[in-house]
């Protein structure tokens, strides 16, 4: 237990104390229980010392009244509801500075992160996404901001809403297990429901609003919702480190590839682009193997540029 400097407490019961010695000792009693203790029997010292002077003054009054037990009751009883009531508004004060302090978790292309949010939330970040969210989260609601995709498992607690802000809608959940892909500049997002059940509303129209139901998936590009079943679950174990796809396009296969394995594709075959392929690859296994997959469905040679190995181009 770190000891307490006794003349600042006493100058801090009777209210005499500066700014900085405040938020010393209230950072102390915060400190331990041990220190809370010790805290609250200097406090019920003090309150002794007011009555004694009290009874003190009285007696040199030669009052004939006694100080009434009920009222010396009531003052200590008093000095504890100040003193919680200064508690409270101190870590009140305290939480909302850090729920304003957010912290951003930025993904590079070619990995993903897993993260817990302050209230227990599990969070899987994929590669080129972007997730901003609070040191602690405000009183009544739990809003982050996500600007890629990520996959959540909702920490339950009904009074306080989960709401995830794209660009376009905010997704609302309590105890829900669901994808949000979001990517800047694509002109949609799309929210797939594993478990639970979510809202999904309009930023710039809040009265435009769905609700979904687990195994169903929603599209929105910013004026109207496309709600259906979740065809393909396989697609949302990108977090395992696989890239399922049915029925992709090679220019959308090829989007992920640039996603997953930071490299970006000149196409001088454009006439491959719109081949459909369905299949898994497992992401570590690499660029070179992922392009050989698709060598055996569809006839093109690739190579790299000599000078940046990351620009791969096709033909």
């Amino acid at each position: 237990m770190q000891i307490m400097d006794k003349n600042k407490l006493y100058r801090f019961f009777s209210r005499n104390s500066t700014l900085e010695e405040e938020e010393e000792i209230l950072d102390w009693v915060e400190g331990s229980n041990a220190n809370q203790q010790e805290f609250l029997k200097e406090r019920n010292m003090y309150n002794m010392t007011l009555l004694h002077a009290e009874d003190y003054a009285t007696n040199l009054k030669r009052q004939k009244t006694v100080f009434p037990r009920w009222a010396r009751e009531g003052l200590k009883i008093a000095a504890m509801i100040a003193l919680l009531f200064a508690m409270h508004s101190y870590y009140s004060a305290k939480e909302e500075k850090m729920s304003l302090a957010m912290n951003t978790v930025k993904v590079p292309s070619g990995q993903r992160v897993d993260l817990v949010l302050p209230d227990g939330t599990k969070v899987c970040v994929n590669a080129c996404s972007e997730l901003t969210y609070p040191a602690v989260f405000a009183e009544g609601q739990r809003r982050i901001k996500l600007k890629g995709e990520a996959f959540f498992e909702v920490a339950h607690n009904k009074k306080k809403p989960f709401i995830v802000e794209t660009e376009l809608c905010d997704v609302e959940a309590l105890g829900t297990v669901f994808n949000v892909t979001a990517y800047p500049n694509s002109g949609e997002t799309s929210t797939a429901l594993l478990s639970g059940r979510v809202r999904i509303t309009d930023r710039y129209n809040p009265a435009n609003r769905v609700f979904l139901n687990p195994n169903q998936e929603s599209i929105f590009t910013g004026t109207d919702f496309k709600i259906s079943r979740i065809e393909d679950p396989d697609r949302l174990r990108w977090r395992e480190g696989l890239l399922c796809f049915r029925n992709m396009t090679v220019a959308k296969l090829i989007k992920d590839f640039e996603k997953y394995y930071d490299v970006h594709f000149v196409v001088n075959k454009p006439d491959i682009l719109s081949h459909v392929l369905s299949g898994k690859l497992r992401i570590n296994e690499g660029i070179d193997h992922a392009l050989r997959v698709l060598q055996k469905n569809i006839s093109f040679e690739y190579r790299r540029n000599d000078e940046s190995d990351n620009v791969i181009y096709i033909r």
